[in-house]
């Protein structure tokens, strides 16, 4: 028996001991996490544990799944290019449509959030309120884009080697042609939000029909926390990056994954995460010998070859050891960035079931003297937390496992921060949420239903956004 075919058959004998050894793990950690917690509350016990068990089941029903993908030896399980003649014009034009689409959508939200502001607290030139945009991380990324990171000076200038590079990068470029920070980081997060729709309606024809890909871009445009992707902030061109990196890895153009895959790394540290699919995108190649499949095989499949497109994956880590240069350049310290989290913002990497506890205690000790926070902060984060448990949840076997591989890490890492204030901005660019949206709307009425609620949904987190109930 070949090694290939004992691979197989051993990946499905330890199936349940990989999932058994992940739930003993689970389970001790959250024994630990309970004996080491002081005054853990009744609620925030719940949601704590809630929290794991949602989790874990995402994990016990992906098992199979993943080692079934691998077992079937072959490429692309539901990839509608081996089924049915695709029509690739058709594709790019709808792509290309999407493209300007998306940077409607852009300019539809500033347009929108002006007209709020106008309402609320009178009409203003809209030149000048485009400095609204400013808030929250923006300032931060025009700093930085403007002035570099600073090795002295203030503290809340010095902190702010914590933001990663890459976005101030791309601002730096388009200032070339707008000379304004703050224009031109407004028509870069309009450019690459557009730029991300049209690759993430491509990554979703390789597996899905045209309908259910369409709808996976309407929630994209719903998912609450879009106006992120219109705001001077890095999400626009990490979820181009991430989706791009995946999308060229389906390709088996593994040199153009890693390149997108270390630039995502070097714009947002939730990068890294990048290498869970690749990896596994890159074993699923291997098991399915498609190397083997190329027209001029005998000329390029050489071990050499082999290592370098294995070496391509490398790009990733590569591109935030690039930050942690950055940060040694200007602090002395590659990982000062850490330093300046944990005493600046109190954050560090922690457990995302301790996150659900310490919100939901918040958001009930806030619900009677702080309402508003209530609303625009801990109900959001919490809501968002379980709803992208609840999706994978329901969607884990019906969709490509590398991809569900990847949401199980993002949320992982994500959700863990020790002083969360962002999930909902986090998971609006994790794509495997509106694309388990689309699977599960194959129905009329069900797709009519969660358009509604996730437009009233959208459109009130928007209005605390701009009211700022500490939306982050």
């Amino acid at each position: 028996m070949n090694l290939h075919k004992r691979f197989l058959e051993e990946l499905k004998k330890i199936e349940t001991w990989i999932s058994l050894a992940g739930v003993t793990v689970a389970v001790v950690i959250f024994v630990c996490w309970i004996c080491n917690t002081e005054d853990i509350s009744v609620p925030g016990g719940i949601a704590a544990a809630l929290s794991l068990v949602m989790f874990l089941g995402v994990c016990l029903r992906f098992v199979p799944a993943w080692t079934g993908f691998w077992r079937k030896n072959i490429s692309d399980i539901n990839n509608i290019e081996t089924d049915i003649e695709i029509n690739k014009r058709d594709i790019n034009i709808t792509a290309l449509k999407i493209f300007f689409v998306f940077n409607a959508v852009c300019f539809f939200i500033i347009i929108f959030v002006y007209a709020i502001r106008s309402a609320l607290y009178g009409v203003q030139p809209f030149g000048e309120s485009l400095e609204f945009w400013k808030c929250l991380d923006s300032g931060h990324y025009l700093d930085i884009a403007e002035d570099w990171y600073l090795s002295t000076g203030e503290w809340d200038r010095l902190v702010q080697l914590v933001f990663l590079p890459g976005y101030p990068f791309i601002i730096k470029i388009f200032n070339v042609l707008f000379d304004n920070y703050l224009y031109a980081s407004l028509a870069a997060s309009s450019m690459f939000f557009g730029a991300a729709g049209a690759v993430f309606y491509k990554l979703m024809r390789l597996d899905y029909d045209k309908q259910t890909s369409l709808r996976a871009i309407k929630y994209l445009c719903l998912i609450p926390g879009v106006f992120f992707f219109a705001a001077p902030m890095s999400e626009s061109l990490f979820l181009f990056c991430s989706v791009s990196c995946i999308y060229f890895a389906r390709k088996r153009r593994w040199l153009a994954a890693g390149l997108l895959g270390g630039y995502a790394a070097l714009t947002r540290s939730l990068g890294i995460v990048l290498l869970v699919p690749l990896i596994f995108e890159f074993v699923s190649y291997l098991i399915n010998k498609e190397y083997l499949k190329d027209t001029d095989a005998k000329k390029r499949y050489t071990k050499a070859v082999m290592a370098l497109r294995a070496a391509s994956i490398l790009l990733i880590p590569a591109g935030f050891g690039v930050y942690c240069y950055i940060n040694y350049r200007v602090s002395g310290d590659p990982f000062k960035f850490l330093y300046y989290q944990k005493e600046h913002w109190g954050q560090e990497f922690g457990l995302f079931f301790n996150t659900a506890s310490y919100q939901t205690d918040r958001m009930i000790s806030e619900f009677s003297d702080k309402f508003n926070l209530m609303l625009g902060l801990w109900l959001p984060n919490l809501i968002s937390s379980f709803s992208a448990l609840l999706t994978l949840f329901v969607t884990v076997k019906r969709i490509r496992p590398s991809y569900v591989a990847y949401a199980i890490a993002y949320f992982f890492v994500a959700i863990g921060a020790t002083w969360l204030l962002s999930a909902p901005r986090y998971l609006a660019a994790l794509f495997i949420l509106p694309m388990g949206f689309a699977v599960i709307t194959n129905k009329p009425k069900w797709d009519m239903t969660l358009t509604v609620v996730c437009t009233v949904a959208s459109v009130f987190y928007l209005f605390a956004f701009v009211m700022r109930w500490q939306v982050w």
